[in-house]
């Protein structure tokens, strides 16, 4: 238990970290403020959105994964010592990201990571821990909105594993609060 519960808090520091450009903090030596440990390396606009993947054979080995938010954005997998380990790119404004564990696909168990394709408008999911897409090009959501503007955006608030159901469920909103499911 205190090594899941190490494990954690390590985690914990380096998303933050994910976040973070490479100036020193204004609280940098505070003893009352959280420090940073380690930095993920710079991407090319603005790294945001991480979620860990915790590697279920080898917890060293577990990923960062967090967005690049631009037009011609990408996802990226960080090892916890903030090395880029992959980069998929050619997504257009990523946003959020969401780890599922122990998914069924073609009669075989994998870890997924899913973030919604905000100019596109779709959802893309990756396996985990390769980021390969699973999703031919991504699963098209919001289809019949008329407004394009920025709060029709899709943008993920989580998954839900649903045992009983065959799909888990991805909320979506239009920034502005739920609005609806995605199964």
């Amino acid at each position: 238990m205190n090594n899941l519960r190490t494990l954690f808090f390590t985690l914990l520091v380096l998303s933050l970290a994910a976040c973070k450009n490479k100036q020193q903090s204004k609280n940098a030596g505070n003893p009352d403020t959280l420090q940073t440990t380690v930095i993920t390396d710079k991407v090319q606009h603005d790294t945001d959105d991480p979620a860990i993947w915790i590697n279920p054979v080898d917890a060293s080995k577990s990923l960062i994964i967090g967005t690049d938010k631009d037009k011609d954005g990408a996802l990226y997998a960080f090892d916890l010592s903030g090395k880029i380990v992959k980069r998929v790119g050619n997504i257009q404004r990523p946003n959020n990201v969401d780890i599922a564990y122990g998914m069924t696909l073609n009669s075989k168990k994998i870890d997924i990571a899913v973030t919604t394709e905000r100019e596109a408008n779709k959802i893309r999911i990756f396996t985990l821990p390769d980021l390969q897409a699973i999703d031919n090009g991504g699963i098209d959501v919001f289809v019949n909105e008329q407004d394009r503007a920025q709060w029709v955006l899709p943008c993920t608030r989580g998954l839900r594993i649903k045992p009983f159901l065959p799909l888990s469920v991805v909320s979506l909103d239009h920034r502005t609060g739920i609005y609806g499911n995605m199964s």
